[in-house]
């Protein structure tokens, strides 16, 4: 099944509440040539016309009302398919927001994005926007250039074929992208806005974690606390194939209460297999639990 891996996001924010979408986005069965054979698969950064209607720019609320369309759009689809099929599996589900539309976030699979999954990727990016000006303070350049696969496709229009701008300010993108438009009235779908350097967007992650305050983390000495144990083990922590556990309760993730224990075994993917065990320590023994 092919379908669409979302990768990452950065809008670029043109008013207080005007972006353009911009995102990496490719296809899990493209993939770049590299020296030695097949790479990584192959994405690419490009503003999601599609998601802004095909307009310059986007609100935030028509932006949700695109998504919100987008799921009135499957769960019609689904339901027709069921009735043609006589086949309730393709009744559409939230939860299988992403087998339904064909897309996953990245990290996750088709069967494991949900329509809240695809809603807050637009959402904080909506919230991550940054002006040009914010962006050219981080080194992140941002180009418009026209894509073409022949010359001709352009030049058969009688237009000739401007070179590369890289942008200055919003007011330069403004001014540029309103020239262009009315250039290429003819094929303003060939106007593409870039990011020069994909490189420089994926600093941004590290940016914005610096600009995060971190929370103090607190301990308390206690001689009772709570574990998850299993019939391997006791829980230390979820890795990708699985968890690692400890046959130890002393080296078991340690909960202050039952409560807490029980609220991270509710979000846990494999919560089935472990039960909420209290240990005791007795009078002359403690232990160090975060609260």
């Amino acid at each position: 099944m092919s379908y669409e891996i979302l990768y990452n996001k950065q809008f670029i924010k043109v008013e207080d509440n005007k972006f353009i979408v911009m995102v990496e986005t490719g296809s899990n069965n493209c993939y770049d040539v590299g020296g030695r054979g097949r790479g990584r698969r192959a994405r690419s950064w490009y503003a999601d016309k599609w998601m802004m209607e095909y307009k310059q720019f986007a609100s935030k609320e028509e932006i949700l009302s695109k998504i919100e369309s987008v799921r009135a759009e499957k769960i019609e689809s689904g339901n027709a398919s069921a009735e043609s099929y006589k086949d309730d599996s393709y009744i559409y589900d939230d939860k299988n927001f992403g087998w339904h539309m064909g897309v996953t976030i990245y990290g996750k699979r088709c069967g494991t994005t949900t329509f809240n999954d695809y809603k807050n990727f637009y959402l904080t990016g909506i919230k991550q926007a940054m002006t040009i000006e914010e962006l050219l303070e981080r080194d992140v350049k941002v180009n418009i250039h026209l894509y073409f696969y022949k010359k001709e496709d352009v030049t058969k229009l009688d237009l000739k074929i401007k070179p590369d701008v890289t942008i200055t300010s919003t007011q330069h993108l403004l001014d540029t992208l309103a020239e262009w438009r009315e250039y290429y009235n003819q094929c303003t779908d060939r106007i593409h806005i870039g990011y020069e350097s994909d490189w420089r967007v994926e600093q941004l992650k590290k940016y914005r974690a610096k600009l995060k305050p971190k929370k103090d983390r607190q301990y308390k000495t206690v001689n009772e606390f709570y574990v998850l144990e299993s019939e391997t083990g006791y829980f230390v922590r979820n890795t990708a194939r699985g968890y690692k556990y400890s046959p130890y309760n002393s080296g078991g993730k340690a909960f202050i209460d039952e409560k807490s224990a029980a609220r991270f075994q509710k979000r846990m993917r494999n919560k089935d297999i472990f039960k909420i065990t209290k240990i005791n320590l007795g009078d002359f023994h403690t232990a160090t639990v975060r609260v």
